[in-house]
């Protein structure tokens, strides 16, 4: 009984049969994004007469309450104009915080390669600012800061002429410097706005910062492995999946979450099969790549760095000239309309430089525990390659006592039976996922509320 008890479970440890025991097309097909319609109502706050916003007297931060922890978060994104990060009072009384960053990318080039590149590097872009934003709120922040004013005056009369002249310069540079190491924050919504500019919305509240994350007891049994790693990528395949960052899903079963971070990749165009072949295997192993580095970010720590510095510079000048009249018309003692322009002569000289630089930097190194599990699939075009790679606390513990067992254990070389051939002949042609059917025309990128229970 033992025997056959570590026989299934090595088995559900391995990658493929965490994507499914019993594989179907429906398993690697792109995840289904919400209708527009239920995407709306989860960005609706439900219960506008309970939002409360409060300054705390001890820490001067702005806190935001509402019946629900989504209500709180969607009254701070409602617009989708907003960045910044902000204090939520959960309903048990503890805090979570929600930052927003945005990105833009150029719809105006003619390499479709280029336009997906830059939409892709849009979110990532976004989700940066969000960590600095994050960063700000839970973290200290070194500012300089300096401003200069000059202001000068000459003036200069002859018998026949007076001259004035004012100069007006102001200098004006700041620099601004964060660090913070963030874990447990999570994807909560994305928005492309189908004109050049993405949102990000990340959120991290003490469920996603791992309070929750044990399982509830020490035994997990086989069956409630399979369940659970279905259940998770059923959900996962059912909702948004963000080309970046991550998100946790309840484990049913064992009383924990699982952590998931989301990668993507894009497939270059190329009109050989074979060059097509390679380059989609490639985007592939890149999406997962992506998506272990955003797993590692969230649960190991993610060392953010945000540094900002602007200079600018302004400069006036007046002048006038006045210069006596001569030649008035004895006749009617008008002047000419030379004269005129002469007397009103006024020059004004206006400059103005400014430079701002900004500079992030995300990084995460770690390593990720045994038993991650990776799953990658395309989208109904073959133009990007998705992946996830899922972390379950009480799964990483069965496959460390199980790994130990195999350290220790003598194998000889399994023989397979034709059955098990052709089942694996058949998951690997399942994997391929949809053929490659790539419209050439320009979509806009993921847009909607990632539901979880945060």
């Amino acid at each position: 009984m033992k025997k056959i008890y570590l026989a299934i479970l090595l088995t559900c440890l391995s990658t493929s049969c965490f994507a499914a025991p019993l594989l179907t097309a429906d398993d690697f097909m792109p995840p289904i994004q919400a209708p527009e319609e239920q995407r709306e109502s989860l960005r609706t706050v439900q219960h506008p007469e309970e939002i409360h916003t409060f300054t705390s007297p001890d820490s001067n931060i702005t806190t935001t309450t509402a019946r629900t922890l989504q209500d709180a978060i969607n009254d701070f994104i409602k617009s989708h104009t907003t960045t910044g990060a902000k204090r939520i009072g959960t309903p048990d009384g503890n805090y979570a915080y929600v930052a927003t960053g945005l990105g833009v990318y150029d719809k105006s080039m003619r390499n479709i390669n280029a336009v997906r590149l830059s939409q892709r590097a849009a979110y990532l872009r976004g989700l940066m600012n969000a960590k600095v934003e994050l960063s700000k709120m839970l973290s200290d922040m070194e500012i300089a800061g300096m401003e200069i004013l000059a202001n000068q005056n000459d003036n200069s009369n002859t018998a026949d002429s007076s001259s004035t002249s004012l100069g007006i310069a102001m200098h004006e540079k700041g620099d601004s410097n964060v660090a913070a190491v963030l874990k447990g924050y999570v994807t909560y919504d994305t928005f492309d706005d189908g004109e050049g500019t993405v949102y990000v919305t990340i959120v991290s509240t003490p469920k996603t910062m791992g309070k929750y994350s044990r399982p509830v007891n020490d035994t997990l049994l086989a069956d409630n492995v399979r369940d659970g790693m279905n259940a998770i990528l059923a959900e996962i395949q059912s909702g948004v999946v963000p080309p970046v960052g991550g998100r946790i899903v309840d484990v049913p079963n064992t009383g924990e979450i699982a952590f998931v971070g989301f990668g993507s990749a894009l497939v270059q165009r190329a009109s050989n099969p074979a060059m097509r072949a390679n380059l989609r295997i490639n985007a592939g192993k890149i999406a997962v790549m992506r998506a272990e580095r955003e797993l590692c970010g969230i649960i190991t720590g993610d060392k953010v760095n945000g540094q900002a510095s602007y200079r600018e510079s302004l400069k006036q000048e007046f002048t006038e000239d006045f210069t006596a009249i001569e030649a008035v018309d004895p006749m009617n003692n008008l002047v000419s309309s030379n004269d005129l322009e002469q007397v009103n002569n006024a020059k004004s000289n206006f400059s103005h430089i400014q430079n701002f630089n900004e500079a992030i930097t995300t990084a995460a190194r770690g390593i990720l525990p045994p038993g991650v599990n990776r799953s990658s699939w395309f989208d109904d075009e073959g133009v990007w390659a998705y992946a996830v790679a899922i972390y379950v606390p009480s799964i990483t513990n069965r496959a460390a006592s199980d790994a130990q067992m195999m350290r220790d254990s003598q194998i000889l070389q399994p023989v397979q039976t034709e059955q098990e051939i052709k089942k694996r002949q058949e998951q690997e042609r399942l994997i391929q996922g949809p053929m490659y059917n790539d419209s050439g025309k320009f979509k806009p990128g993921v847009t909607g509320t990632i539901k979880q229970n945060l």
